[in-house]
């Protein structure tokens, strides 16, 4: 098992939700991104998922910087605090350096440019398989 995959089911375990890797990127020795999706209820009521990122970057003489951004959904539609207009997404922090190492520092994060604004709706076209890219820093 990797790295990443040990971090998405720290992650499942940590916030009671089955996750699913779709997407993985690696940039050779620096950092991993891994997308992931979650249901929450299958209901015609209560249909919801999560989506988002697990985001691992290795540093020289340091612990790794690891987080995970979730972004909400339910019927189709994002999810987010009426603090932010309704577009925001959930941010964990994993500590390492705690024994034994855990996902902390829960927060809500307002959407920018650089964030997931452009994303309103779960990408289920992209669910059920794993696609994998790799980027050479050299």
């Amino acid at each position: 098992m990797s790295v990443s995959d040990s971090l998405v089911n720290t992650l499942a375990e940590t916030i009671g939700i089955p996750l699913a890797c779709f997407k993985r990127h690696i940039v050779e020795g620096e950092s991993t991104v891994t997308t992931i999706q979650g249901s929450i209820g299958n209901g015609a009521i209560l249909d919801m998922c999560i989506e988002g990122v697990v985001l691992v970057q290795m540093r020289n003489n340091e612990p790794p910087n690891i987080n995970a951004e979730l972004l909400l959904f339910s019927r189709g539609e994002r999810l987010g605090t009426q603090r932010y207009n309704g577009r925001s997404y959930l941010l964990l922090d994993f500590d390492s350096t705690q024994n034994p190492a855990s996902w902390t520092s829960q927060e809500w994060i307002n959407d920018g440019p650089d964030d997931w604004e452009a994303i309103s709706q779960p990408r289920t076209d992209l669910y059920g398989e794993l696609k994998e890219s790799w980027e050479d820093n050299d």
